[in-house]
């Protein structure tokens, strides 16, 4: 199922419900953000999170990251909540910044073989996106539409035949259209006021420093 979203800043009623439906049944869904495509599932359901990890192709030692609305949502995943408050994610969230922080390993997310001591994170800057995930009571465990090591499909169509030639899952993409944009750039936050930068994408590393003592 293909539901257009391009030139929309949010989704109707019905359309949301079907989608939290889908998810809550173990369903994958794949959308439009405003750095590349990504696939998502929820947190808590082991069989979608595992069905994620194979369709992706990816290495189980790879934790996945949560995307969600607000800063609230993400506090019950982070073992040091204060991080959430640093100066950066109020000038870059929503945005094209996903930060690593110390995970909160007595949530029920699932991360299927691996227990992490991290996780990724981002609210991203998408209006159709936020405006569903304001919508459901749980953020999406998500990653890239692409297979691991192959390029970011650019188009919905192009996820489309890959999932389903990959999964039997049903699946609904949130096609944007055509995007052609960086990924998004990843941060690993720490107590000390420090950061390591894990991959540099549209916010480069020159941006990052004035936000961080010397």
């Amino acid at each position: 199922m293909i539901i257009s979203t391009a030139d929309r800043s949010s989704l109707s009623l019905l359309e949301k419900q079907i989608i939290l439906h889908h998810l809550n049944n173990g369903g994958i869904l794949a959308f439009s953000t405003d750095t590349l495509y990504g696939v998502g599932v929820k947190a808590v359901l082991s069989q979608a999170v595992d069905q994620l990890y194979k369709v992706k192709g990816r290495d189980k030692g790879k934790p996945l990251i949560l995307l969600g609305s607000t800063v609230a949502q993400f506090q019950p995943y982070i073992s040091e909540p204060k991080l959430l408050h640093h100066s950066l994610m109020k000038a870059y969230w929503p945005g094209p910044l996903t930060v690593i922080l110390p995970f909160e390993k007595r949530s029920k997310l699932y991360f299927g073989q691996v227990d992490p001591d991290s996780i990724g994170m981002r609210i991203p800057d998408n209006q159709v996106l936020l405006d569903l995930i304001s919508f459901l009571d749980f953020p999406l465990l998500t990653t890239s539409a692409n297979p691991s090591g192959a390029s970011p499909f650019r188009k919905g169509h192009s996820i489309q035949n890959w999932l389903l030639s990959s999964s039997t899952q049903k699946i609904i993409i949130l096609d944007g259209g055509e995007i052609d944009a960086l990924p998004s750039t990843v941060i690993r936050l720490f107590e000390n006021d420090r950061y390591s930068l894990i991959r540099e994408g549209v916010i480069s590393m020159e941006e990052l420093d004035p936000f961080f003592s010397s």
